[in-house]
């Protein structure tokens, strides 16, 4: 039996959210295994110790967990269909995109109401 202390992980898209991901992965210890459409944007995580994927399907193959940071839902399936039974067994994480301009929630449209108050009479 192996003993293995860290996981295997794959970042598919390397834009902001996925090159820091995969720079705070290749950080913590973890095999870190990259892959973006424009091949040169894995350049700067490969010198930190990541590895550079040719296509998806060699990206997720051997990975535990796959982290999908792309542009919108259509290029993540697209992506993960030509990832194909490479990602049998594996534990896929999509992140939705975060687009400048798109509103977000505020902190207090995000809370619950507060409870009731009991006042006695």
């Amino acid at each position: 039996m192996t003993d293995r202390t860290a996981t295997d992980v794959t970042v598919l898209g390397l834009g902001a959210m996925g090159s820091a991901l995969a720079r705070a992965l290749v950080g913590a210890g973890h095999r870190t295994v990259v892959w973006n459409r424009t091949a040169s944007r894995a350049e700067p995580l490969v010198a930190l110790g990541a590895e550079a994927a040719p296509d998806p399907a060699a990206a997720v193959a051997g990975a535990d967990v796959v982290i999908v940071s792309l542009v919108d839902g259509e290029a993540a399936t697209a992506v993960l269909t030509a990832a194909g039974p490479a990602l049998a067994g594996t534990t896929v994480v999509e992140l939705p995109p975060s687009r400048p301009g798109r509103p977000r929630p505020s902190a207090s449209s995000s809370r619950a109401p507060a409870p009731p108050t009991s006042r006695a009479r």
